[in-house]
């Protein structure tokens, strides 16, 4: 069986680290990548192709809303779990209005992680 590949962009250090700690403690899933910042998470995605990127609304380099439009220009497949401390449904409205209508990608808002 595959693992499943995931990548965790999230410029809080200690919120990436936790996140990555989680996802290790799983048999089944890895950590292809990570970033701090939109333009690094672009260019890792691009680069290790994960199945699932797990990515905070607002770094810096870019926001939540333009990295997704980037990420899914190049892998219009790729499930992305957005967090965001953000209480504003108005990120959410945005998000899932890029989401494909054949539902190839998932949108999660965790507000306050």
């Amino acid at each position: 069986m595959n693992r499943l590949r995931i990548m965790v962009a999230d410029d809080h250090e200690i919120v990436r680290r936790g996140l990555v700690s989680l996802i290790k403690s799983h048999p089944d899933w890895e950590v292809c990548a990570e970033a701090d910042n939109g333009r690094q998470a672009v260019e890792k995605a691009n680069q290790s192709k994960p199945d699932v990127a797990l990515v905070d609304v607002s770094m810096p380099g870019t926001n939540g809303i333009e990295l997704l439009k980037m990420m899914l220009t190049e892998q219009p497949r790729l499930i992305v779990l957005m967090i965001s401390m953000h209480d504003e449904s108005i990120y959410a409205l945005r998000a899932l209005r890029l989401a494909p209508r054949d539902g190839g990608v998932s949108l999660m808002f965790r507000h306050g992680v």
